[in-house]
């Protein structure tokens, strides 16, 4: 829900788990990446009243493409901060964020926000995490996956047990990458089979936070309703209410922070998907 949330612009609020009598959903709100304030239940009611009270008026943001200099001074601090340049992102989306940011902040004034975010790490890279939007599902629009499981199960057979060099950029957190390895794993003969030497799958990101857990290949029990019921099984293990990435898919895997735009790309590549980059 709170990724939800996340990818249609909304904003998010986790109860400090410090004032919670059970902590299990804020914590495990907060560790989807994807809230925007922690509070306590008070400071809650009080910022939920600001933001209601708040005219939903963003006329001042709309005009900021008629004065370019006021928003890539932001778009320069964010650069400056992240090494991400921004200045080439749709207008209307990188409004959006901003609007959301300034709304979940209580800010009303556009050069406020931009002076915050100069004295701000925090905020920079909360704006820098609201850009990348790193929100990703298991076998996202499973039509699309049954069609790429025939593809590979071609290029398996093409490549005469060579081994198959798959790259993932814009990974976020991961699940597409694992997504992959497992129809790779099914055209091979299954999990008992896939070894580095058949198969090696490079995902990457900018977003640190989200390879972070990417790496760690467990995931909230809400996942499950996204995988197939035969991936489930074989592929999977469900321990403590988490979804757990099988070891032998996780060994094939490799996470790495990269920016597709600055850095060298990986060569000798058999596969390569952009779609939470285009997304």
């Amino acid at each position: 829900g709170v990724q939800a949330i996340r990818e249609a612009g909304g904003i998010t609020i986790a109860q400090d788990s410090a004032s919670a009598k059970y902590d299990g959903m804020p914590v495990s709100a907060v560790e989807t990446g994807c809230v925007d304030l922690t509070l306590t239940p008070e400071q809650m009611g009080q910022h939920l009243e600001k933001i209601l009270a708040r005219p939903r008026d963003f006329d001042a943001l709309r005009h900021i493409n008629e004065q370019p200099t006021r928003l890539s001074e932001l778009l320069q601090i964010l650069l400056a901060r992240t090494r991400v340049d921004f200045r080439d992102y749709k207008d209307n989306t990188v409004n959006r964020r901003i609007n959301r940011r300034m709304v979940a902040l209580g800010i009303e004034d556009y050069e406020t926000y931009v002076q915050h975010c100069r004295t701000s790490l925090e905020e920079v890279d909360a704006l820098h995490r609201d850009l990348l939007i790193s929100v990703t599902r298991f076998f996202r629009d499973p039509r699309q996956f049954e069609q790429l499981a025939e593809e590979i199960r071609v290029l398996v057979r093409s490549r005469n047990r060579q081994q198959l060099r798959i790259w993932v950029a814009g990974c976020a957190t991961g699940e597409e990458a694992y997504s992959l390895a497992i129809l790779v794993a099914e055209a091979l003969g299954g999990i008992e089979v896939i070894d580095k030497n058949l198969i090696q799958i490079f995902a990457t990101d900018i977003d640190e936070r989200a390879l972070d857990v990417a790496r760690r290949g467990i995931y909230p029990i809400t996942a499950a309703q996204d995988i197939p019921p035969k991936y489930m099984e074989r592929y999977f293990s469900i321990v403590g209410g988490n979804v757990i990435v099988a070891p032998e898919i996780k060994a094939i895997t490799l996470f790495s922070k990269h920016n597709i735009f600055q850095d060298p790309p990986f060569i000798n590549v058999d596969l390569v998907t952009l779609r939470n980059v285009l997304i």
